[in-house]
């Protein structure tokens, strides 16, 4: 070891303050210093949070803490008290989704790359395993509100799962989103049981604590009144029905009535998938404002007028982003799918349009012959407005594509 040509009394230096394992309790605590840092792989960012003890024999005292902020809701429920609800990261066959279930009927699975499991189990070559997380999603959805039977597997029975409740909240790109459906999904309906809100340009933000304990008192209310509701030797909560009033009832008939008129008008004009989202529109908004309901009175919820205004908005909002994007991403094979890529590129651009020269180094990977062909079809089907500009020093005419 190197001599440094000096001693060290270390009786002498700051005495390092008590590093015991804080005794676990309930503390009233302080923030006293944060950050923002990445995660140790790389593929994300966390929010390191240092607190100080503010009362009681273990006054200043410190103790750490780290939130994910790519998952922000499940660290809401893990700060909650509530891990239990908290389902798998990834969902490889059907059989493994049923067993998470079967352990704890309700679930909500935060999935990253939602897309990629959406290609996974839509695309015309997957597997067996694949598509049953797809057959069995369709069915969980039918049987929220009964017992779902299950599915017999070779070598053992059915598990039969009281009033399964599911929820897959993922985030993806538009384009992984939108290529992992083909029209299949528009005639079996699956499509139609997603609820889309868009987020455009916007990026991960570093979180907002100032509330972050009033959600976390909220969430702890909710799950005290449905622990409140245990019946038997099982504990297992009672059924809770929870109605209108009259107000929000009367909404809910005419938002019904409303579109089935809008999927009978889409169904006689051949609107793309339109019929089957529209038509659950409705159901849609009664699910969320059910949600708004339990909310703000867990106790005794009744669902008014604000809690199915909320419900609407919501789910209008998201069968309108549906029925628009279909219609340019939705694609059997690979020439539709250029087809709407070429025909979205140019509606992009609005006013300004498109070059011919623009949509040739954009779409590179298409042979020359076949994106001629498409810009020439949609200019026929009047999809696109083609403008021949002369160039002054006798070089060749530019051709621009504008959107109709």
């Amino acid at each position: 070891m190197a001599s440094l040509g000096a001693t060290y009394d270390a009786s002498q230096g700051h005495q390092m303050s008590d590093r015991s394992v804080l005794p676990a309790g309930e503390y009233l605590a302080a923030i006293a210093k944060s950050g923002v840092s990445d995660t140790r792989k790389g593929d994300g960012r966390k929010v390191d949070l240092e607190f100080e003890v503010l009362d009681g024999p273990h006054r200043g005292r410190r103790f750490w803490s780290t939130l994910n902020l790519w998952n922000p809701a499940k660290e809401l429920l893990r700060l909650a008290g509530v891990p239990e609800v908290i389902g798998q990261d990834r969902i490889a066959s059907g059989s493994g989704l049923l067993r998470m279930l079967t352990v704890g009927p309700r679930r909500v699975c935060f999935l990253d790359e939602f897309g990629h499991l959406l290609q996974q189990i839509g695309a015309p070559g997957a597997g067996i395993h694949s598509r049953q997380i797809l057959t069995e999603l369709t069915k969980l959805y039918s049987d929220a509100g009964t017992l779902y039977t299950g599915t017999a597997y070779a070598g053992r029975e059915p598990e039969p799962i009281d009033c399964p409740h599911l929820c897959l909240f993922g985030m993806a790109t538009p384009e992984q989103f939108w290529r992992a459906f083909g029209s299949s999904s528009l005639e079996d309906g699956s499509i139609a049981r997603f609820l889309v809100f868009p987020i455009g340009a916007a990026r991960i933000k570093d979180p907002d604590l100032r509330f972050q304990h009033q959600a976390v008192a909220a969430v702890k209310t909710v799950v005290e009144a449905i622990r409140g509701l245990v019946r038997g030797n099982l504990s297992r909560p009672a059924l809770l029905t929870v109605g209108f009033d009259e107000r929000a009832d009367a909404a809910r008939l005419a938002l019904q009535q409303t579109m089935q008129a809008c999927a009978q008008y889409a169904d006689l004009n051949g609107v793309r998938g339109a019929p089957a989202i529209l038509r659950r529109v409705a159901e849609n908004a009664q699910r969320i404002a059910l949600i708004s309901a339990v909310g703000r009175n867990p106790g005794a919820p009744v669902i008014e007028m604000r809690d199915f205004d909320i419900g609407h908005a919501l789910a209008r909002w998201s069968a309108t982003t549906m029925i628009h994007n279909i219609a340019s991403h939705i694609a059997d094979n690979q020439t539709e799918r250029d087809v709407n890529d070429v025909e979205r590129f140019i509606c992009e651009a609005g006013d300004r349009g498109r070059t011919w020269r623009e949509v040739q180094r954009k779409f590179r990977r298409v042979k020359a012959r076949d994106l001629k062909d498409i810009y020439e079809s949609l200019e026929r089907e009047g999809s696109i407005r083609v403008a021949t500009t002369p160039i002054g020093n006798g070089g060749w005419p530019v051709k621009t594509a504008f959107p109709i």
